[in-house]
């Protein structure tokens, strides 16, 4: 049985500026389609219509789970992402926050394993806003990775990280992408996306 994301002709503008249009492609699961671009290209509105907060001016977005057609309303049933723009309460600690969403969403960890594989756990009673923003950022990766998920979509992920960390997303990305749909959107493929399947690069859909 076939799990997918199809774009049928997908077209976006904002206040009379076409952003992108007619961006088709089919992205099955065990696959990686990177979205490259320009700053203010798109990158980051095709990711909405994606995760189905904005809708598309033209075209379709369809999403199959084993052959079954699930409904837009649905979607965040099976997504997980980060991005820049992703808030999280800054009140809570890193254990609050970790422990706040597994009871939402299902964890392929522990809060405990989760804190260890994402190297905060000395510091997993400290508040966010206490946190950097290389921390910050691999609190949001571990949440989008270990959350269980069929469509994985991530902005620029190895913005704020250091080398070592860089290394360590390369190695989430490797390991975790069994039976999950991935959608990057990035500037820097050779950090973001080491290996891929897909390019949908946004200047073409002008």
């Amino acid at each position: 049985m076939r799990t997918y994301v199809q774009l049928e002709g997908i077209s976006k503008e904002y206040a009379s500026t076409v952003l992108f249009q007619n961006v088709s492609i089919k992205v099955e699961k065990n696959q990686i389609a990177i979205i490259t671009g320009k700053n203010g290209s798109g990158k980051s509105s095709l990711l909405r219509l994606l995760i189905g907060i904005e809708s598309a001016d033209k075209g379709s977005i369809y999403f199959y789970k084993e052959n079954q057609n699930i409904l837009p309303t649905d979607w965040y049933k099976h997504i997980s992402m980060v991005a820049p723009s992703m808030q999280l309460p800054m009140e809570l600690t890193v254990k609050e926050i970790v422990t706040l969403h597994s009871s939402f969403k299902q964890m392929y960890t522990t809060t405990e394993e989760f804190l260890h594989h994402t190297h905060l756990y000395k510091d997993k009673n400290k508040l966010l806003q206490q946190l950097s923003t290389g921390m910050l950022q691999r609190l949001k990766l571990g949440l989008a990775f270990f959350t269980i998920s069929t469509i994985l979509v991530i902005d620029e992920p190895t913005s704020n990280l250091d080398e070592e960390h860089i290394q360590w997303y390369q190695t989430l990305l490797k390991n975790h992408l069994y039976q999950r749909i991935v959608f990057i959107a990035t500037n820097n493929i050779p950090q973001d996306a080491p290996y891929y399947d897909y390019t949908i690069t946004l200047q073409d859909y002008k």
